[in-house]
């Protein structure tokens, strides 16, 4: 007698996040970045990843609803959300997120943030979960200059990081920082490819996390 087939594996959900504009950067490249991963999501599928991509508003008051909207449908198994760092050469893995939102620069709307807390009555600081080294070391291999972050600013990255990983359910949480694509100095220096550059490195920060959510998931 047959054995029954198996049921297909389940593929591992993750939502990957970049930026809308703001104040000094007017087109964010991990908004194009974003527009770039969406011709790679057939192959991550084939590796047992399902992509989930989202461009999010730079804005105080609206930041935390679009990141639950993404997540909300999708239940992903990880989040990794991507921002841009304007003065940085490298690119960033934070470690940690803090309470704090600094109030003295507009976010896209021209608004100022309310208060000088993500949450009150929050944790001053969360740690990020999702896996750093493994990150970094396929960053450093594919030739990124890429570093691990204690400070990912007073800025609306900040809060979404902090606003994820405070409402994450089981899913792990980073945010990576990218320096602005005329810095980046890796793999490739001609500017029509930057786009592509950045996609590859949110591949690279992909696998590793997927990697770390199945294992926990079984």
């Amino acid at each position: 007698m047959n054995a029954p087939p198996r049921p297909p594996a389940r593929r591992t959900r993750i939502l990957v996040t970049g930026f809308a504009g703001f104040p000094g950067a007017p087109r964010n490249p991990t908004q194009a970045m974003i527009a770039a991963l969406e011709r790679r999501r057939a192959r991550l599928a084939r590796l047992g990843v399902e992509l989930s991509l989202s461009v999010l508003p730079a804005s105080f008051a609206e930041v935390g609803r679009a990141l639950e909207a993404a997540a909300g449908a999708l239940e992903p198994d990880a989040i990794l959300c991507f921002g841009l760092a304007r003065r940085r050469a490298r690119v960033g893995v934070e470690a940690v997120a803090r309470n704090r939102i600094g109030r003295l620069r507009p976010d896209a709307r021209g608004a100022f943030a309310s208060d000088a807390f993500v949450e009150r009555g929050a944790p001053p600081l969360l740690r990020a979960s999702a896996p750093a080294p493994q990150i970094l070391a396929r960053l450093a291999r594919a030739g990124f200059p890429a570093g691990r972050s204690n400070d990912a600013g007073d800025y609306v990255c900040n809060q979404a990081l902090f606003l994820a990983l405070r409402r994450a359910r089981r899913a792990l949480v980073g945010f990576i920082h990218v320096p602005p694509p005329e810095r980046l100095g890796a793999p490739t220096s001609r500017p029509q490819e930057a786009c592509a550059d950045l996609a590859f490195a949110a591949v690279l920060a992909v696998l590793p996390a997927a990697r770390r959510a199945s294992r926990l998931s079984r």
